[in-house]
């Protein structure tokens, strides 16, 4: 089984954290990207395959439609086994880096998606739909390997 290489950023503000609706999955979600692993021609040699900061800066900017600091994103968590059933029934498994990004609380938000900003009870809380199944599963991960690296999320 093939592993999929996928960058998450909590985009936090103060203690809530982005969600935004991926129509795809038909629900609320961190954003997340797929790592480029194709070799671009314009990249300095010895560079064929995006890193894991970027590819979250790249998840980050579709949502918050503008530019991230690579260097204002935290490694939360590393996880690196994690299986996923797909909508078609197929079973992925998946390797994650989880980046965190604090937007500060009078910044703008420019995206053009559909988000929310919600606590981590809020997102948790299994009465509130459609919030991805991944995203619920993650966050808990996150947090708690955040706080045994002493960086709290909330």
């Amino acid at each position: 089984m093939e592993q999929i290489d996928v960058s998450v950023v909590a985009v936090t503000r103060g203690s809530r954290v982005l969600m935004m609706f991926n129509r795809s999955w038909g629900s609320f979600t961190l954003p997340m990207t797929k790592r480029r692993l194709f070799v671009d021609p314009n990249l300095p040699s010895g560079r064929p395959e995006e890193a894991w900061n970027e590819a979250a800066a790249r998840a980050a900017a579709e949502a918050l439609g503008q530019t991230i600091p690579l260097n204002q994103l935290e490694l939360l968590a590393d996880i690196p086994e994690y299986r996923q059933g797909d909508r078609n029934g197929e079973w992925k498994r998946y390797h994650f880096q989880i980046f965190r990004f604090a937007l500060p609380e009078e910044a703008t938000v420019k995206g053009g998606l559909p988000i929310e900003w919600l606590t981590i009870k809020e997102l948790l809380d299994p009465n509130r739909a459609p919030i991805s199944p991944t995203a619920r599963d993650l966050i808990p991960q996150a947090l708690e390997v955040a706080a045994q690296a002493g960086k709290p999320l909330q």
